[in-house]
């Protein structure tokens, strides 16, 4: 079996069921996707990609979109392809090999354009936007101002952001970021200064959010539309984290990492660990989706854990 170094973890619905896509790389340069029915971990088919490429970032390649009774994949190659899956319970079904410009393509989101589905991408100086499934041109290509590039696209409630940061800057002095409204091309907010390591953005309930270790010193997660923590940082004895995950767990805003192989999801409006999933092996990815945790392992494998109310809210066991 092999074992595998790097992976993604995306969640969507097909007819009212819950799949989960993955998206797994190793050194020697071998990547698949997958697709699990994401509750039994039953695998319901996969596909390889067609290059000798290590993605040691697999999660800035790959999106789910759901427009129109259907359900998409889009993952993003290693120059300025992409590639389109229609989820079904039966697998997924190839749609189209794309590559709308030779401009190369570093970051992509799913989206929604004009009221219609569309692949959101960019090659830090411009996105561009194509139709989900027949590649054409929804509009013009934008540009990120002066002296700024597109570090990443995240979509959050139907509302597609775009992630600026200094563009040119090594080694990097201006920790300064920008979110802009990557549809109307309009800032959100004006510029935020985050230094540290970073994770994100990604999508936090209604919101998007950044997982920061600030200074390198302590994690936050920040509120990118509020420009401030969602609460106190963890404690300081918190060991290096992998595989993080932000999400909305019974109502809680929450964030499940891992040390080792214990997964603990984090209350963050206290900062305090609520919950621990004792797994088998260190995970390569998680996602936190109503009241779940869905891991991918390393051997490309999803399991599903449940996390009880009494775990976010105490009172509720009285």
């Amino acid at each position: 079996m092999r074992t595998w170094n790097f992976g993604a973890l995306r969640t969507a619905t097909v007819d009212g069921v819950v799949v989960a896509v993955g998206m797994f790389s190793t050194v020697d340069q071998v990547t698949v996707c997958t697709l699990h029915e994401a509750d039994t971990g039953r695998r319901l088919g996969g596909w390889p990609m067609p290059y000798d490429w290590c993605f040691s970032r697999p999660d800035t390649h790959l999106s789910t979109l759901a427009a129109a009774g259907e359900t998409y994949s889009i993952v993003r190659g290693r120059g300025s392809d992409y590639t389109v899956h229609r989820l079904t319970l039966d697998g997924p079904v190839l749609l189209d090999r794309s590559e709308p410009h030779d401009d190369g393509i570093f970051t992509l989101a799913a989206g929604t354009v004009f009221g219609r589905p569309a692949v959101l991408s960019s090659d830090w100086r411009r996105i561009h936007y194509h139709h989900v499934r027949t590649g054409e041109a929804l509009r013009e290509p934008w540009s990120a101002p002066d002296g700024w590039r597109v570090e990443d696209l995240v979509t959050v409630a139907e509302r597609t952001y775009a992630w600026l940061e200094p563009a040119d800057e090594t080694p990097r002095t201006d920790w300064r970021c920008w979110l802009w409204d990557a549809i109307t091309c309009r800032p959100v907010v004006p510029p935020t200064f985050v230094r540290g390591y970073r994770w994100g953005p990604w999508a936090l309930g209604q919101r998007p959010a950044l997982l920061v270790k600030t200074d390198w010193q302590e994690y936050r997660v920040l509120d990118l539309t509020l420009r401030r923590p969602v609460g106190p940082a963890l404690p300081h004895s918190v060991a290096e984290l992998s595989a993080p995950g932000l999400g909305v767990l019974h109502g809680r805003p929450v964030l499940a990492a891992a040390a080792g192989t214990a997964l603990t999801v984090w209350d963050l409006l206290t900062g305090s660990p609520r919950h621990v999933v004792a797994l088998p092996d260190p995970p390569l990815a998680v996602a936190v989706v109503a009241d779940r945790l869905y891991v991918a392992d390393t051997a490309g494998e999803i399991s599903a854990h449940r996390v009880p109310l009494r775990a976010l809210h105490p009172f509720a066991a009285r």
